[in-house]
C-alpha cells in the first residue's frame, strides 16, 4: 500500500492516540479498581509509561507497517511493541518498589484488554482501507516507463493486488505495445512523451521497469523528472536470476541485494531458539516413555547399537550431531574391508558437504580409470638408472584432485 494521502496520515494518528490511551488509561483504570495506595510513585509511573509507549510504538515499527497490505503483520507488530512495553513496565515497577505491579494473574485484565484493543483497531483500520480501495479512494496515479514486456508484467501484478493503492494511468515506452494488451483508460506514449505525460496525467509516481543493466534509462528518467515533485522508483527484472530469498539490505551505506540468504529474521531466529531449547525439551520429557519403548524394541529385535549417530552441518556450516533410532541392520566391517591394499593405501577425499570419505582400494579402483592405476603401479627409472616400485599415493591424489 503506497497511500500517503492525508487520510492515511489521519489513520496513523488515530491509531497512535488510541494505542497510548488504552495502555495508560487501562492501567490507571485497573489500579483504581484495586485497593492500592494512590501515591506519587504511581502517577510518575503512568507518565513514564505513556511516554515510553509512544516511543516504543513509533520506533518499534507499529505504524510503518501500515504501508503494507498485510493484516497479520499489522497485528504482530502491534503486539510485539506491547510486549516490550510490558517488560519495561515490570522493570520500572521493580526499580521503584511498586510491588503491586508484577507478573501475576491480577494484571491479566489489563493485559488482555490491551491485546484485544490492538487486534480490534488493526482489523477495523484494515477493513476501512479495503473499502476505500474497492471504491477507488486513495489510489496513487502511476506512470510506467521502460521495456514494454516488463511494464505489462508489472501492470498485471499490480492488477492482482488492488490493496497496494497503485493506479496505472499511463505507459511510456519505445517498444511495441498493442492496444488490446492494456485497458482503454491507460494512456500510451513513447519515451520522448515522458515529461508531457507526467504533466497531463497528474502523475504522482513514476516506476521504471527494466533489466538490471538499464542504468542509462534510469539516469535519463531521473534527470528529466528532476523539476517535478514525483516519486521515481526502479523495478528491475530479476526473473532470469534464480532468486529464492530476495532481500534488500545495505553494507556501509550502500544498497545490497541478497540473492541467497537465510529467510529468518531476528525475531524468527529468537522464536526458533526458544522452540529448540524449551519446547523441544518439554516434548522430549513428554514422549520419553514412548522413546524408551522404541529403544527396547530396537535392541531386542536386532544386534547392534540402538542409535544411529551422524555428523551433519547446520546453519553457518557448524557441525551438529544427529542422533536417531537405527532402522537398518548393523553389520560390522570385516578385516578385509578395514585393512586395505598394501599397494594402494586408503585415501581421504573431502566431499562438497565437508565430510571426510574414506576410499579403500576397491572404492578407489572403481573411480580411477584402470589405465591410471596400471600406470601408477608400473616401475619407473630413477636418474641413476635403478628401478624402483612406486607405492606413493601422490600421483593418485593428483588424479583425484
Amino acid at each position: 500500500m503506497l497511500d500517503r494521502s492525508p487520510t492515511a496520515y489521519f489513520k496513523q494518528l488515530l491509531l497512535i492516540i488510541s494505542d497510548v490511551f488504552v495502555v495508560v488509561g487501562g492501567l490507571a483504570l485497573w489500579w483504581s479498581q484495586r485497593e492500592f495506595p494512590s501515591d506519587g510513585r504511581f502517577l510518575v509511573l503512568l507518565l513514564g509509561i505513556g511516554t515510553t509507549s509512544l516511543m516504543v510504538f513509533l520506533f518499534g515499527g507499529a505504524y510503518t507497517v501500515l504501508t503494507q497490505p498485510n493484516l497479520m503483520l499489522w497485528i504482530r507488530r502491534g503486539l510485539w511493541c506491547f510486549a516490550c512495553i510490558c517488560v519495561l513496565l515490570l522493570c520500572v515497577a521493580r526499580f521503584a518498589h511498586i510491588n503491586e505491579i508484577g507478573p501475576t494473574l491480577a494484571m491479566l485484565p489489563w493485559v488482555s484488554g490491551v491485546i484485544l484493543w490492538v487486534i480490534t483497531t488493526r482489523i477495523v483500520a484494515y477493513r476501512v482501507m479495503v473499502w476505500r480501495r474497492e471504491n477507488g479512494f486513495g489510489q496513487e496515479s502511476t506512470l510506467l516507463v521502460g521495456d514494454p514486456a516488463q511494464c505489462l508484467a508489472f501492470m498485471r501484478q499490480v492488477a492482482t493486488n488492488p490493496l497496494l493503492g497503485i493506479e496505472v494511468v499511463g505507459l511510456c515506452s519505445d517498444g511495441l505495445v498493442l492496444e488490446d494488451e492494456v485497458d482503454e483508460n491507460i494512456t500510451l506514449g513513447t519515451r520522448s512523451d515522458l515529461v508531457s505525460m507526467v504533466e497531463r496525467l497528474s502523475v504522482q509516481r513514476v516506476m521504471v521497469c527494466g533489466r538490471l543493466d538499464d542504468q542509462r534509462l534510469v539516469a535519463s528518467v531521473i534527470t528529466e523528472l528532476m523539476p517535478f515533485p514525483v516519486v521515481v522508483q526502479y523495478v528491475p527484472d530479476l526473473s532470469q536470476i534464480p532468486v529464492f530469498t530476495l532481500r534488500i539490505g545495505d553494507v556501509a551505506g550502500r544498497p545490497v541485494i541478497n540473492l541467497s540468504s537465510s529467510p529468518f529474521t531476528q525475531s524468527a531466529l529468537l522464536i526458533k531458539w526458544l522452540e529448540d531449547k524449551i519446547l523441544a525439551s518439554l516434548i522430549l520429557i513428554m514422549i520419553s516413555p514412548v522413546m524408551v519403548s522404541v529403544a527396547l524394541a530396537v535392541k531386542l529385535t536386532s544386534r547392534g547399537p540402538v542409535f544411529f549417530i551422524q555428523d551433519r552441518h547446520g546453519l553457518g556450516g557448524r557441525r551438529i550431531r544427529v542422533i536417531k533410532f537405527r532402522t537398518m541392520i548393523h553389520q560390522p566391517a570385516t578385516a578385509a574391508q578395514t585393512t586395505g591394499s598394501p599397494t594402494l593405501p586408503a585415501l581421504e577425499h573431502k566431499s562438497l558437504s565437508g565430510r571426510m570419505i574414506s576410499l579403500t582400494h576397491q572404492a578407489a579402483s572403481s573411480v580411477i580409470p584402470p589405465t591410471i592405476v596400471s600406470t601408477v603401479n608400473q616401475p619407473f627409472s630413477t636418474p641413476s638408472g635403478s628401478r624402483h616400485q612406486s607405492h606413493e599415493p601422490t600421483p593418485i591424489a593428483n588424479h583425484l584432485a
